[in-house]
């Protein structure tokens, strides 16, 4: 299940409107739209608020993998396991020695030779004992290999999450120069963000932004230039912000208020 399908159920099943979720993690409606949207994805730090939120680790919330489920851990118990075997074992070569000694003490004649009951006990519990270690040293060796493949499983899952996480980080890096700009704005922050797009076209080539206005669209530094030079001065304008596919700010719509 992907973060954002996680994140909607999570939030349903508390109760929460988008506008009350955004207040107590402290973004904007926005910011949760997104989130839900899958057009960004949320920080380190509010990834541990949202998981202290819903009461589920950070692991089964970045995880795709895995269900949203409250309260949910990796937990590995095969060391667990393995301690089990050991006292298990144990345990079975106590009852082992006490029966070969029992036993043993029966069929003794008189012609035998005298023998301790306690240390004859504790030799066969040792012989048997000895040979329990050496069936927990294979478990043992099993469990470091399944270990190992786990570990490596899940630093390729970390990995993953790690550029998702830093795809994300990027997005937000690109898009905060506009993040904010959307809505009835005066000329001169009109202008100013024809500006910035403007530059950022020339640093981001790989996300140019388009700009429309009056039914035209385009991304050419001087025709930009020339609608903001036509935007008439203590007016103001509907400023859209709309995105791309991957999240990224990719068309600035600039509207006529109608009066």
């Amino acid at each position: 299940m992907k973060f954002e399908e996680k994140f909607i159920k999570l939030r349903k099943e508390k109760g929460f409107s988008q506008e009350e979720l955004a207040e107590k993690l402290n973004v904007t409606r926005q910011t949760i739209s997104k989130w839900e949207l899958g057009q960004t994805k949320p920080d380190m730090d509010k990834i541990k608020e949202i998981s202290a939120l819903f009461e589920i680790s950070v692991e089964n919330l970045i995880n795709d993998s895995m269900e949203a489920e409250k309260g949910s851990k990796i937990e590995n118990k095969k060391p667990r396991r393995a301690i089990i075997y050991v006292f298990g074992g144990l345990l079975v070569a106590l009852i082992i020695a006490l029966i070969v000694v029992i036993c043993g003490g029966e069929k003794a004649t008189e012609e035998d030779k005298p023998t301790n009951p306690i240390s004859s006990f504790f030799e066969t519990f040792f012989d048997i004992a000895e040979k329990g270690v050496e069936f927990n040293d294979k478990v043992m060796d099993k469990f470091d290999e399944e270990s190992k493949e786990n570990q490596e499983e899940m630093q390729q899952q970390f990995q993953e999450t790690v550029n998702q996480m830093t795809q994300s980080f990027e997005k937000d890096a690109f898009n905060i120069s506009f993040e904010n700009k959307g809505g009835t704005r005066a000329t001169i922050f009109v202008k100013s963000t024809l500006d910035a797009v403007n530059r950022s076209n020339k640093k981001n080539a790989e996300h140019i932004i388009l700009v429309e206005y009056r039914g035209k669209q385009t991304s050419e530094e001087n025709e930009i230039i020339s609608i903001k030079n036509n935007l008439k001065d203590f007016e103001e304008y509907e400023v859209i912000i709309d995105y791309d596919e991957n999240g990224y700010v990719n068309l600035v719509k600039i509207k006529d208020i109608e009066k």
